[in-house]
């Protein structure tokens, strides 16, 4: 019976009704800018969209490999091994000495960006059904939004005009992700046409492997290296390594604003290892001042004003994924975070109203996949994993 609707190209009127709920991005700071937008449709929808269009579309971009292989955020990935390739890519520039840059960019909302004619051809191009994306196309047009607060749901509601169309797949649905995952892969096949990546050889047979981004969903990472030569100047390195950067993410800038998106360009941030070899032979680490390069992008349709994109030192922790990743290797950011979660829990656990039932549904559930995530993907000493377990493993009193 629910697919009847998509069957013929029809939609019932309670399909086209949503409930809006926003949720602080930052607690106790509820600025608009700052709110995640959450969309609760109608059960039996949702229900349809997962049965008729993600599962399908799923095994069809498995069949056919439709999507980026650099787009980790699909089945039997996680966003694991997309901080992994990072980490690794690091860990070889560090061994091999040669100059790599790292940038990261912060996308607004892009659940709330798509632009939904450009989701109905992704629906085509990914095997669901012509009627299908009629209706789907409908619902998204037809869609009158009500808000709802902690003094209940508006009763007045809100929808796109004749001709119009108000942006976004509807965070919450169980389609949205696919769906960014294929605007996603369109994004980043269009940014490798600018021919910069990091390029990886192999020790032994000298094959190399290549790749620019790791992503997860939206987060999304492009990174660039250059093959060690001996005596070059590490600031004319840097230089090199900033235009390419430049270049590469510039691209992804303006394919992401075609599809309806933006960057968020006070928020990326970028990087660049570069070395320097001393008389005795020893390879050095540049910091910033010592190879001055900036990375300048525009944004949008206003191709006369850049913003410069902040460049991080070697040694500062970037949050990736829920990691905190240095290029360096230094693993101080990351500790002093899982100490910090192993503090707030054991706080937790001395109330006296926390039960050992509570307190172990609590271990289970939070506390210990939040703190063992980030160890596949880091080299934290057994010193101070000894230091973290014994924070919360003290009795208290």
């Amino acid at each position: 019976m629910m697919s009847i609707p998509f069957k013929h190209g029809i939609t019932p009127d309670r399909w086209t009704k949503v409930t809006d709920v926003m949720l602080e991005k930052n607690p106790g700071v509820p600025r608009l800018h700052r709110l995640r937008v959450i969309q609760l449709i109608e059960a039996d929808l949702n229900q349809c969209l997962l049965i008729l269009f993600t599962r399908p579309m799923v095994h069809t971009s498995d069949q056919y490999s439709l999507i980026h292989q650099s787009q980790w955020s699909m089945r039997n990935q996680n966003c694991t091994s997309a901080i992994l390739s990072k980490t690794i890519n690091l860990e070889y520039s560090r061994i091999t000495k040669s100059p790599m840059g790292w940038i990261k960019n912060d996308a607004k909302g892009c659940f709330d960006c798509i632009i939904p004619s450009i989701a109905v051809i992704n629906y085509r191009r990914y095997g669901a059904p012509t009627n299908g994306c009629h209706a789907l196309a409908k619902i998204c047009n037809g869609l009158k939004h009500t808000i709802k607060t902690s003094h209940g749901i508006s009763t007045l509601t809100y929808q796109a005009t004749p001709g119009e169309y108000h942006a976004g797949a509807g965070q919450g649905s169980c389609l949205a992700p696919l769906i960014w995952s294929t605007i996603s892969t369109q994004i980043l096949e269009i940014t490798e046409e600018v021919p910069h990546r990091v390029t990886v050889l192999h020790a032994n047979i000298l094959d190399s492997v290549s790749s620019q981004s790791e992503a997860y969903v939206d987060d999304t990472s492009f990174m660039v290296n250059l093959i060690h030569r001996a005596n070059r100047d590490p600031t004319e390195d840097s230089k090199v390594i900033a235009d390419q950067i430049t270049k590469v993410s510039q691209r992804a800038e303006k394919t992401l604003y075609a599809s309806g998106g933006a960057l968020e360009l006070s928020k990326c941030a970028c990087y660049s290892l570069t070395w320097k070899w001393d008389s005795i032979g020893v390879a050095h680490l540049q910091t910033n001042i010592d190879t001055p390069a900036n990375i300048l992008l525009s944004s949008g349709g206003n191709l006369s004003d850049t913003v410069r994109i902040p460049r991080l030192g070697p040694g500062q922790a970037l949050k990736a994924l829920g990691c905190y990743i240095a290029p360096n290797g230094s693993l101080a950011t990351q500790v002093h975070v899982l100490l910090k979660k192993t503090e707030q829990f054991k706080y937790v656990m001395s109330s006296p109203s926390v039960s050992k039932v509570d307190a172990y549904i609590l271990y289970r559930v939070l506390f210990f996949p939040a703190t063992s995530f980030p160890l596949g993907v880091s080299q934290i000493s057994n010193k101070d994993l000894k230091k973290i377990e014994s924070k919360y493993m003290t009795p208290t009193k």
